[in-house]
């Protein structure tokens, strides 16, 4: 959620005409367009995420390429050491000057002596300005004492993977428990 501007406009047209969406066509992509966008992905079997994403944009015969790509570059954390309460922030900024707003969505996938698991933040990237996605250690992680290994990757509001991919390690250092 979060985008804004023709082609929104235009994903609002085709769901109104096809009977998914209810609210104004204002070229927003909120709450009731991600709904229409869930309730269309139900209706045809596909994954509900609610991203005008590929498949989405071949339903409504749509360019899922768009008038205006969308790029950002993501700056991913940088700490040698990971303490209880600490965020992991990675920095998002759009590149190109004709984007507005728009979606995106930051998964970090970990791997530990515990086993892997994953987290996921989604934000809206402001355009102008540095945007912070801030992620936790996923407590099945963050509960065992060693090393971290993570990758790390930006999706754009269309399920479009960014390039600016992410990796690194860090300890994770627990308090003694008494």
């Amino acid at each position: 959620m979060g985008s804004s501007g023709a082609e929104v406009t235009e994903l609002q047209q085709k769901l109104v005409g096809l009977g998914y969406f209810v609210g104004n066509v204002d070229g927003e992509y909120g709450p009731k367009t991600a709904a229409a966008v869930a309730y269309l992905q139900s209706t045809h079997g596909l994954d509900i995420d609610a991203v005008a994403g590929p498949q989405v944009f071949e339903l409504l015969d749509m360019d899922s390429g768009g008038s205006i790509d969308v790029t950002m570059e993501a700056t991913w954390p940088t700490l040698d050491v990971w303490h209880p309460g600490d965020e992991l922030v990675v920095q998002l900024r759009l590149l190109n000057q004709q984007a507005s707003d728009t979606f995106a969505r930051v998964v970090m996938q970990f791997r530990s002596p515990a086993g892997q698991d994953h987290s996921v933040e989604e934000v809206t990237v402001t355009a102008g300005s540095t945007t912070m996605a801030r992620l936790q250690l996923p407590s099945t992680i963050a509960g065992t004492q060693g090393e971290v290994y993570w990758t790390g990757w930006v999706f754009d509001n269309r399920g479009q993977q960014m390039p600016d991919e992410g990796a690194g390690s860090f300890h994770v250092d627990l308090p003694d428990r008494v």
